[in-house]
């Protein structure tokens, strides 16, 4: 589960545990405060779930290659979590404003080359909040 905290502090405190800016600071604030709005926080959280495996996933997949054979169960499984990350940032902007809706389905859920660049970057900068997530629920 997201801390209580507002929603901007916490992807500010989830840029300084990861040592780095989020190029999509903005979009993460945002889903974070629409998913909270509707008390669909779950959705946030499977969301960064989903990101930490994908972005894990691409890492293995392109350290053995997409056509080793020991890859092919693990290039099924990602091409079935990246379905339903799309689906979840699809359920969170459902209800959203018309721009900030357009924006997301531009940018992340469009069939490119540039859109699954933007997916994958915004996946790993999530995936950054799903270990800030961890480690700060783990014991001192």
């Amino acid at each position: 589960m997201t801390s209580p905290e507002e929603p901007r502090a916490f992807i500010a405190a989830a840029e300084a545990f990861a040592q780095r800016s989020f190029q999509y600071r903005r979009e993460m604030v945002t889903l974070l405060e629409l998913s909270r709005a509707r008390a669909h926080e779950q959705l946030f959280d499977d969301l960064v779930f989903h990101a930490k495996f994908v972005t894990n996933a691409l890492h293995i997949l392109k350290r053995v290659g997409a056509d080793n054979a020991d890859a092919v169960p693990l290039g099924a499984e990602l091409n079935r979590m990246l379905e339903k990350t799309s689906t979840i940032l699809r359920t969170i902007i459902k209800e959203s404003p018309g721009e900030f809706r357009q924006h997301i389905l531009d940018t992340f859920l469009t069939l490119s080359q540039s859109s699954m660049a933007s997916l994958t970057a915004l996946l790993a900068e999530l995936s950054w909040v799903k270990n800030y997530m961890l480690d700060a629920r783990s014991p001192r």
